[in-house]
């Protein structure tokens, strides 16, 4: 979507950059300094930038940095009209975000956290990043939509959700409301070839792993393929609420047969007296020490 949107003429973007300026550069600097503000103000502290500034004055200098660092991707676009940045992490920023540029316009863009998982699986193992282990990546992508689809809600007609999916096997239609959202003119042909030209089975960028390109022409080929029986069980168990909400899934979609829930519940089972097993195991060794050995042992030295 970002190279979707980058190709309109009147949007100005780093085509292979992510600035991550809301989540390294200002989120913990604001919340610092509020977090001071609010405690001088109740009388508990003294030091610090609120003592010489109120809130407003403070964001009228983030509102400076963000000018200049925008204005240098304006730079690369005299005609745009339009900014486009975008980060992951900015899902848990939506606020800041809304309070620093107050015409920013936001799209979220969900993905079935199922093929998410799997993805981020595959980055870190070829990139390094992203999270390596399943519970992991899915408590990530359960937080972050969950974050993003709470504070969205506060922002009214600013903010709009696109599935990923109904932009890569739907119409250029989408693509079009999307341009609308964000107020950029766009006619039938162009929202058209822009869809067309940067769609992922003519163009694949960033870190995408091309080993799942078979894949893609299949509704939920990826996570099936990738995802084992106890991998769904748990990811159910992370993520699985968010998931039938969204629609993606139903409360049984980890099984694919009654053979593999009889299967899961049996391994339960066994997990829970082999945890009781140890529970057992250890409370007889915490009872089999003697209470008055140290005592002992201070009054023969």
């Amino acid at each position: 979507m970002h190279r979707m949107l980058s190709a309109h003429p009147q949007v100005a973007s780093l085509q292979d950059t992510e600035l991550t300026i809301f989540t390294r550069y200002l989120a913990q600097p604001v919340a610092q300094f509020r977090k001071e503000k609010a405690e001088q103000e109740a009388g508990s502290w003294s030091l610090g930038l609120g003592a010489l500034w109120t809130e407003d004055r403070f964001f009228e200098e983030v509102r400076c940095f963000l000018d200049n660092v925008y204005g240098s991707v304006l730079a690369t676009n005299p005609r745009a009209t339009h900014i486009l940045d975008k980060h992951p992490n900015y899902a848990r920023q939506l606020p800041l975000i809304a309070d620093l540029l107050p015409n920013a316009r936001f799209i979220h863009l969900i993905r079935d956290g199922r093929e998410v998982v799997v993805s981020a699986l595959s980055v870190n193992k070829r990139v390094g990043h992203s999270a390596g282990e399943l519970a992991q990546a899915s408590r990530d992508w359960r937080d972050f939509v969950g974050a993003a689809r709470r504070d969205g809600r506060m922002l009214g007609n600013r903010y709009m959700e696109v599935r990923y999916e109904e932009l890569k096997n739907g119409s250029p239609e989408v693509l079009g409301r999307i341009f609308a959202h964000c107020g950029l003119p766009a006619d039938t042909d162009m929202v058209a070839r822009i869809h067309s030209e940067n769609h992922i089975s003519r163009k694949q960028y960033s870190s995408g792993d091309a080993s799942l390109n078979t894949l893609r022409v299949k509704p939920d080929s990826i996570w099936k393929e990738r995802l084992s029986l106890t991998d769904r069980y748990r990811m159910h168990r992370w993520a699985g609420a968010l998931l039938m909400e969204l629609g993606y899934a139903g409360s049984d979609w980890w099984a694919s047969s009654p053979t593999d829930r009889m299967w899961v519940r049996f391994r339960s089972f066994l997990w829970r007296i082999g945890r009781g097993f140890q529970g057992g195991v250890q409370s007889w060794k915490l009872a089999s020490v003697d209470p008055f050995e140290p005592l002992r042992a201070w009054r023969r030295s």
